[in-house]
């Protein structure tokens, strides 16, 4: 019935398209800083903020990690707020186990369908295909992702033409909402999944299936706050965000030259040889995606690269004890100052000496 209830209001008022106003993705990094500061009294360091911003562009899946109470769910709210899309909350259940608890379910001894609000969101972002939709699961650890998520997980690998997910076998006779397509709903590509986390006893660890499908922003500690002006809300919608990125992505100066690829191939082989963690393909096209956008923002090559190898393969050493593990990080730390200078990777050499200082 909700379903349908959306199929009669967009009948109403069409599909709306936003006016555009942003110029490129560095007057759009500065412009929701300054809000986030002026609006909503909200501080991110620039490199969050660019790293959110580029992840929207390397994947669906966006994963914020860290202590509490250092806006990790407001970020996403607030960047709907300042762009004119929407955001939907759905707090994380512990008894959540698979899909259903999202999607809802068919009861076949009552033939309804036991609706959720999360469905209902999914639905109408079909509509309204060209604004920016952020579903916001908070705590999402609680339960464990791969469980609930993993339909999700495997169809955001697909094209986006081909991101469907089954939520029922349609009856004989039935008349399904005009978008539920041979019984399954479209995950439209103006749709973005943000789950925040936090690290405690009460929280499953993540696994590697996640990290490596998600973008991951670590939230370690509150920002300082700063004076901002000129922090006005803008009308952005999914088609200019596109556009944004292939203009940031058209500049060759942007991507990584052959020399700069080569020397990060030289610390991930390093990772996998000396510490058995492997980069594999999706991860790299990650990078080569990432980069361009984040240099378009603001940022340097070398700030993505070092927050990419932090989140994707060096967080994966936490919980080894081996003494491989403390020579091989001695060395990586080693091998970094050696291509690149010390203190260019901070993140990565920060991580690493906390690393070894639990080792001992």
């Amino acid at each position: 019935p909700t379903l349908c209830a959306i199929d009669e209001k967009y009948a109403e008022i069409g599909v709306q398209k936003a006016k555009g106003e942003v110029k490129d993705l560095r007057a759009l990094c500065d412009g929701f800083r300054s809000y986030l500061a002026e609006k909503e009294h909200l501080y991110y360091d620039p490199c969050t903020v660019h790293m959110f911003v580029c992840g929207l562009r390397a994947g669906s899946l966006l994963l914020l990690e860290g202590l509490s109470g250092t806006g990790k769910s407001s970020l996403p709210r607030a960047f709907a707020r300042y762009v004119g899309g929407k955001s939907r909350y759905f707090a994380v259940q512990a008894t959540w186990r698979d899909r259903t608890d999202l999607l809802g379910y068919f009861n076949d001894f009552s033939k309804t369908y036991a609706e959720t609000d999360f469905l209902s969101a999914l639905y109408e972002a079909g509509y309204d295909r060209d604004g920016l939709w952020f579903f916001v699961l908070d705590e999402m650890n609680v339960s464990r992702v791969e469980y609930y998520f993993a339909d999700f997980l495997s169809a955001l690998e697909y094209p986006p033409e081909e991101r469907k997910l089954r939520i029922m076998n349609l009856p004989l006779g039935f008349l399904p909402p005009t978008m539920l397509e041979d019984g399954c709903v479209r995950i439209p590509s103006n749709c973005f999944f943000v789950g925040t986390a936090n690290q405690d006893d009460s929280t499953y660890t993540i696994s590697d299936k996640v990290y490596d499908r998600a973008i991951s922003i670590d939230f370690e500690r509150r920002a300082l706050p700063f004076a901002a002006e000129g922090g006005e809300p803008v009308s952005l919608g999914s088609e200019e965000l596109r556009s944004l990125f292939s203009a940031a992505e058209a500049r060759a100066e942007n991507a990584l030259t052959a020399e700069e690829l080569a020397a990060f191939t030289r610390v991930t082989d390093f990772l996998y040889t000396e510490l058995g963690v492997a980069f594999g393909n999706r991860v790299f096209n990650q990078i080569q995606t990432i980069v361009p956008c984040y240099v378009a923002c603001g940022g340097t090559k070398e700030e993505a690269l070092d927050f990419m190898l932090a989140r994707k393969a060096i967080k994966k050493l936490e919980g080894r004890y081996e003494d491989r593990t403390h020579d091989g990080l001695l060395r990586l730390k080693e091998l970094l100052a050696e291509q690149y200078g010390s203190g260019t990777f901070a993140r990565s050499e920060a991580l690493i000496a906390r690393l070894l200082g639990k080792l001992g």
